[in-house]
C-alpha cells in the first residue's frame, strides 16, 4: 500500500478544511492550533523546542496556501483502485486496519470537517463499543480531537492528548500553578517541579496512556446514554450559534461523565484520586459553568478524604444535566428555532449561579 498516496490525499482535504475554517478560531486558539500542526508536520513531540524563526515563515506559508486554497472542492480518497468518498470511514478502513492503519474523518467544533491518518496502536471493546487507538499520525488538520465517538466506534488519538497534557504540564511552571492540576501529574508520578530526566518522554506517554482511560469511558458512556443523539445532532446541526453549539456539546459530555457508566462513577468506585485530579483539571470552561460542585467537591475531597462529596456533586450534575435534554428536546420538538435554544440556555446558566 503507498501510504504517502494516500497520505497526500488525506492531506489535501485537511488543507481545504483548514482554508474554510482557521478564521473562526480565535487568536489564542489558532496560534495553540497551528504551533501544534507544524510540530505534528515536523515530527516533533510537545516537549521539543520550537524556534519562532523557523515557525514564523511556516505560519506565513500555510496562511498563503489557505487563500489559495479557500475554493477548493474534497476530492475523494482512492485505495488500491477503488474511491472511496471523503466521509465513508467504515469503508476506507476496511481497506486499511488489517495494514495497521486507521482514518478518521467527522465533523469538529463549528462544524468543521476533521481527517486523519494514523498507526492503530490496539483495538478492543467497551460497552458494545469499538475502541481504536492511534499512535504516530501521518496528516491530520488543525482540529484534533484526542477522542471521538462516530456510531458505535470510538477513537482515541494519543499524539494530540500529548499536546493538551504537555500544555497543562507546562502550565505547571507558570507562578500561580493549580494546585489540582499539580494534584493530577504528581498522582501518576511526573512532579512538574521536578527536573527533567532522560526517561521524562517514556513517563510522560505512559501517563497519556493512563488518562486516556478517562476518555475512552467519557465516549462509551455518550454512546449509552445519548438515546437522543439524532435529535440532538438535529440541534447542532441547524444551529448557526456558537453559543448554542458549544453549550449543547457541554452539556452532552456533562451527562455522559456524570452518568451511571461515566468516567466520574468509575473513578469514584475505583476511588483513583490522581484520575480524579485530571478529571477535574481536565474540565473545559463551559462544563465546569455547567458543573460548578465540583470544585468545592474535590476541595472537601482533599481535605478529608470522603468520597461521598464527589459521589454527591456527580448525582447534583447528572439529575441536572438530564433535566436540560429533556426540557431542550422539548423545546426543539415543538418550536426547532435556535434563538429559543440560546434563550432556554441562558436562562439555565442563570438558574445555576442564582442557585450557587
Amino acid at each position: 500500500m503507498d501510504i504517502d498516496k494516500l497520505r497526500r490525499q488525506i492531506k489535501h482535504n485537511c488543507d481545504v478544511s483548514d482554508a474554510r475554517f482557521w478564521g473562526f478560531y480565535s487568536i489564542c486558539g489558532m496560534l495553540m492550533r497551528i504551533r501544534q500542526l507544524y510540530m505534528h508536520e515536523h515530527a516533533l513531540m510537545p516537549w521539543d523546542t520550537v524556534s519562532n524563526e523557523l515557525i514564523l515563515p511556516w505560519i506565513s506559508e500555510q496562511e498563503a496556501k489557505w487563500d489559495r486554497m479557500e475554493d477548493e472542492q474534497f476530492g475523494n480518497i482512492q485505495i488500491d483502485g477503488v474511491q472511496f468518498t471523503p466521509f465513508d470511514v467504515e469503508g476506507v478502513n476496511a481497506r486499511l486496519n488489517p495494514h495497521g492503519i486507521l482514518y478518521g474523518a467527522g465533523l469538529g467544533l463549528h462544524h468543521k470537517p476533521t481527517f486523519f491518518l494514523g498507526r492503530l496502536l490496539n483495538i478492543s471493546t467497551i460497552n458494545n463499543c469499538t475502541v481504536y487507538i492511534t499512535g504516530e499520525e501521518f496528516v491530520r488538520d488543525l482540529f484534533a480531537s484526542p477522542a471521538m465517538l462516530q456510531g458505535s466506534s470510538i477513537y482515541v488519538r494519543l499524539r494530540p492528548l500529548y499536546s493538551i497534557l504537555y500544555e497543562k504540564f507546562a502550565e505547571l511552571q507558570g507562578r500561580k500553578p493549580n494546585p489540582i492540576l499539580a494534584d493530577a501529574f504528581r498522582g501518576l508520578g511526573l512532579d512538574p517541579k521536578a527536573p527533567v530526566t532522560d526517561d521524562f518522554p517514556a513517563r510522560f506517554t505512559a501517563l497519556a496512556a493512563d488518562v486516556s482511560k478517562i476518555l475512552i469511558a467519557h465516549e462509551a458512556a455518550e454512546y449509552v446514554e445519548d438515546a437522543a443523539a439524532n435529535t440532538w445532532i438535529e440541534i447542532l446541526d441547524g444551529s448557526k450559534s456558537r453559543f448554542v453549539e458549544i453549550y449543547i456539546r457541554a452539556m452532552k459530555d456533562l451527562l455522559a461523565d456524570t452518568s451511571q457508566a461515566g468516567p466520574l462513577r468509575h473513578i469514584i468506585d475505583t476511588q483513583d484520586k490522581a484520575m480524579l485530579a485530571f478529571y477535574v483539571a481536565l474540565l473545559d470552561n463551559a462544563r465546569i459553568e455547567l458543573f460548578p460542585e465540583i470544585t468545592p467537591a474535590y476541595e472537601e475531597f482533599s481535605a478529608t478524604g470522603n468520597w461521598q462529596s464527589i459521589e454527591y456533586a456527580r448525582g447534583t450534575a447528572y439529575a441536572r444535566a438530564k433535566k436540560f435534554r429533556q426540557d431542550t428536546l422539548s423545546l426543539w420538538k415543538t418550536d426547532p428555532d435556535t434563538d429559543i435554544i440560546e434563550t432556554h440556555i441562558k436562562s439555565f446558566l442563570k438558574n445555576i449561579k442564582d442557585a450557587l
